[in-house]
């Protein structure tokens, strides 16, 4: 992309096979996709958003008074990494900022797949599908909406239950990185590599 970095973004989604295809959901900290999207299912708790089992920097948020105050994903922990090897990793805020600040976007369609077209400094593109967002049995959003995952915990929404996320819909057409979601709920992982790790 020609990012001042040097960060290289892949070129489709964990799970994606092409550029249009959505790829798989993940809960964030999880890695492997799953059928249900809730709090009963989520691997780093006790069945409830306050009796989280790790990447909890609250007590009162922590089963039994837990608390390991991790708030980035452990390679062990990121779906990008897990499923593409090495080097391979969710993206921080910070590089998602990075690619925002410095590539033209705009609304597209490819083939029948609509999502947001980043180009960057040096012309290469790549393409995230709005592929909505899956909590419980059900996906919801899909081509008006997208989540991506970052790798951090959100502390603007005042407990260690929520992941920062990369927001964007249709009806907001700028991209914004100060989103947050449940850490249950699935979202989609463009994976970054960086040859400075």
């Amino acid at each position: 992309m020609g990012l001042p970095s040097g960060t290289l973004w892949a070129t489709c989604n964990v799970g994606a096979y092409s550029a249009g295809d959505y790829g798989d959901y993940f809960a964030w900290g999880e890695v492997q996709p799953k059928k249900y999207y809730s709090w009963g299912t989520y691997k780093w708790c006790n069945k409830a958003w306050n009796k989280l089992t790790k990447y909890c920097d609250k007590t009162s948020c922590g089963d039994k008074g837990f608390a390991d105050n991790l708030t980035t994903l452990e390679a062990c922990d990121d779906a990008a990494t897990v499923n593409l090897g090495d080097g391979w990793r969710t993206p921080s805020q910070t590089e998602i900022q990075e690619l925002i600040d410095n590539c033209r976007c705009g609304w597209r369609k490819l083939n029948r797949t609509i999502g947001l077209l980043f180009t960057g400094p040096n012309g290469n593109s790549i393409f995230l599908p709005a592929g909505g967002t899956r909590w419980a049995g059900g996906r919801y959003g899909v081509g008006e909406h997208m989540s991506y995952l970052t790798n951090s915990l959100c502390s603007q929404a005042g407990n260690p239950s929520c992941a920062r996320v990369w927001s964007f819909g249709t009806s907001k057409p700028e991209p914004t990185v100060c989103a947050f979601n449940k850490r249950y709920n699935g979202c989609l992982v463009r994976p970054v590599y960086s040859p400075n790790d």
